[in-house]
């Protein structure tokens, strides 16, 4: 890309839209183009922000704290915020696909606008209108998402309904059904008072009593063998009674292990097993799920704990971030993968056998 086109481009972005074609042309002089790789991290949560970037093709992802922000597309800019202060990343981006940038560097930047301090106002005019709407964006979004919640815990009331159901004379397998079911609808009350509390900024607590995992497992085992993507997969445990009662969230902890047996289920062929195989040393029990799947190739290991990626045609890529959130920021634990191809995947988890400090209630 020659300096006029890259001059054209500018004019198409609302953040040089006031610069005069002298002062694009200097900035244009300025810029270099890069490439990255799919996977490649473009720049980090934490690093120094150098540089502002110009996608010219390909995708980004812009992630903080391991969330999904946004997803940017040519011509998005990003980085914009270094030109005005002298900041760290604030947000990690990751290259979908293979993509190619312009780069600016803001000692270039100012070396070009100098002696041009209204072009500077203007550009921060700019920012400043674009960070208001984002906000406002923000602000509607968020307040959709809590409308959805509260609207279905209303639509929760039907379940009530269960209850009377342990008056009609039900058969034992009936029993083990209604028990199934009830303790389900608890568990999603609870997650969306959790939600909500979340929403209104509310102080939630999250209880860690003393709990067997072996005793979570046996109760997940009876919900997960009738799941469709499990049904001729059997489910091995290993070890159950080799790990004391650790602190830990039941709810969470189980969804941590629903997800992780799903993906594995989903992995395997018809009829392989998928071992859950549980052990516990000095400080920590740990928690492995085994499957005889395709496993996970080297190129997306790094990924597939980042929210919104997915192999799946019809994932949503929450499952596994889902994990680390519980496992890591809640319970102080470690999550992590091992695969070899063709081979299947191991994903492992650990839990600090006494409170830690550094998990958040």
């Amino acid at each position: 890309m020659d300096s006029q086109e890259r001059v054209s481009l500018l004019t198409r972005l609302d953040l040089f839209r006031a610069l005069s074609e002298e002062e694009l042309r200097n900035l244009a002089l300025a810029m270099a183009e890069v490439e990255f790789p799919a996977g490649a991290t473009v720049c980090a949560e934490g690093d120094p922000g150098a540089d502002l970037f110009v996608l010219l093709s390909g995708e980004l992802q812009v992630f903080k704290h391991h969330r999904l922000i946004t997803t940017l597309t040519p011509i998005d800019y990003l980085g914009e915020m270094a030109l005005i202060e002298d900041q760290p990343r604030s947000a990690t981006v990751v290259s979908v696909s293979a993509s190619r940038l312009l780069r600016l560097a803001v000692s270039q930047f100012n070396r070009a606008l100098a002696s041009q301090p209204q072009a500077q106002v203007a550009m921060m005019r700019t920012l400043s209108r674009r960070l208001r709407r984002n906000t406002e964006l923000l602000a509607q979004e968020y307040e959709k998402a809590n409308i959805l919640i509260h609207d279905m815990k209303n639509g929760m009331t039907a379940f009530l309904l269960l209850d009377l159901l342990e008056a009609e004379g039900l058969s034992p397998y009936g029993v083990e059904l209604l028990a199934l079911l009830k303790k389900g609808r608890c568990e999603v009350t609870a997650l969306m008072d959790e939600a909500l509390a979340n929403a209104k900024r509310l102080q939630f607590t999250k209880e860690r009593p003393r709990n067997s995992l072996a005793g979570l497992l046996a109760d997940l085992r009876v919900t997960l063998s009738r799941h469709p993507d499990l049904r001729d997969k059997p489910l091995l445990v290993e070890g159950a009674d080799t790990v004391p009662e650790l602190p830990f969230n039941r709810i969470d902890i189980g969804r941590v292990i629903t997800n992780l047996v799903l993906n594995a289920g989903q992995a395997s062929p018809s009829g392989s097993p998928i071992a859950i195989r549980l052990s516990a040393s000095r400080d920590w029990a740990t928690v492995e799920v085994v499957d005889q799947g395709h496993g996970v190739p080297e190129t997306i290991r790094d990924l597939v704990f980042l929210p919104n990626f997915t192999t799946k045609d019809h994932g949503h890529g929450l499952g596994l971030a889902s994990c680390k959130e519980i496992v890591e920021t809640v319970h102080g634990g470690t999550l992590s993968l091992t695969s070899n191809p063709d081979r299947g995947a191991t994903f492992r988890f650990t839990l600090p056998l006494a409170l830690s400090l550094a998990a958040v209630c």
